[in-house]
């Protein structure tokens, strides 16, 4: 399945993630995942990663970038979409001290008697959950959606 990602900044005002999201449901768009988070004091960044389309990616996009509240639409390129990150907590339920396989160990940041962090990939932390699930650890998630770190040009010095 191939995946198409959006990164659309929009004004943080009333009603502009409602209107970005009333055309993604009158489109009847396949979204995989959506992600969201405060870039600027008055700017929010909504990352959409869509599934297989039926309608061209060109005209999604210009059809996101019509709304009237949308700053900027930026299609990323497979290396930046390869550079998202996330964060996961997670409450455990179980003892920590088993063999933690590389894949999980690989983004687990700091873990206590019953709780758990983990940074890195989403594709990673979905492979760590799994494992964890498995393993009969996982009493309840808490992710953050995936953010696409700044290129060097965005970063404000």
């Amino acid at each position: 399945m191939s995946q198409f990602v959006l990164v659309a900044r929009l004004q943080d005002v009333t009603g502009s993630l409602e209107r970005l999201l009333g055309l993604l449901r009158r489109r009847a768009l396949p979204i995989a995942s959506l992600s969201l988070y405060q870039a600027e004091d008055d700017i929010l960044e909504v990352v959409l990663r869509f599934g297989d389309l039926d309608t061209p990616e060109d005209r999604v996009a210009a059809e996101v970038s019509s709304l009237y509240d949308v700053l900027s639409v930026r299609r990323p390129d497979q290396a930046s979409c390869d550079a998202t990150r996330e964060l996961a907590v997670v409450k455990t339920n179980g003892d920590l001290e088993l063999l933690v396989p590389e894949t999980v160990s690989d983004v687990l940041q700091r873990h206590s008697s019953d709780s758990m962090e983990l940074s890195g990939t989403p594709r990673a932390i979905d492979q760590a959950l799994v494992y964890l699930q498995e393993q009969g650890l996982i009493s309840g998630v808490s992710r953050s959606g995936e953010m696409f770190p700044p290129g060097p040009h965005e970063i404000d010095t």
